[in-house]
């Protein structure tokens, strides 16, 4: 039997562990995509008022001002901003379905647009897609608010 040296030992630890975060990453967007493949599609204005409505009230939301709508994204999917008087905005491009819209909601309700951004851009990073998105992700896949 060969032995594993020290060196490849670290070497295979040192990859696993750079690896880890990697599959994360990919397994959130694997269940996002999944759930967005899944979701019923929305196609008219008058449906995502509606599928809009129903969520908002899945989630209890009372206290702001939410509209949705189609249009170019940043992303290709759906995204969500905060808009100057305090509203948000909904913008649905590829992602014309209701776990798009889910997600993006999920997104206001924690709050995650309220917050000034940190002024360490490695720390926003690491927030938004290891904390942030998948909590996000979760919603949007299985209704399970984290």
């Amino acid at each position: 039997m060969k032995s594993l040296s020290l060196r490849k030992i670290v070497r295979l630890s040192i990859n696993s562990a750079l690896s880890i975060p990697f599959l994360y990453v990919l397994s959130t967007e694997g269940i996002s995509t999944t759930s967005m493949l899944l979701s019923e599609p929305v196609r008219t204005r008058s449906h995502l008022e509606s599928v809009l409505n129903e969520e908002i009230k899945k989630l209890g939301i009372t206290n702001k001002r939410i509209s949705a709508g189609f249009g170019k994204t940043s992303y290709g999917f759906a995204e969500v901003k905060k808009l100057s008087d305090g509203s948000y905005e909904i913008v649905s491009e590829n992602g014309k379905n209701r776990s798009a819209i889910r997600h993006e909601l999920y997104h206001i309700v924690r709050g995650y647009l309220d917050y000034n951004e940190v002024s360490n851009p490695y720390s926003s990073f690491f927030k938004y897609h290891f904390v942030e998105e998948p909590q996000a992700v979760i919603y949007q896949a299985f209704g399970i608010k984290l």
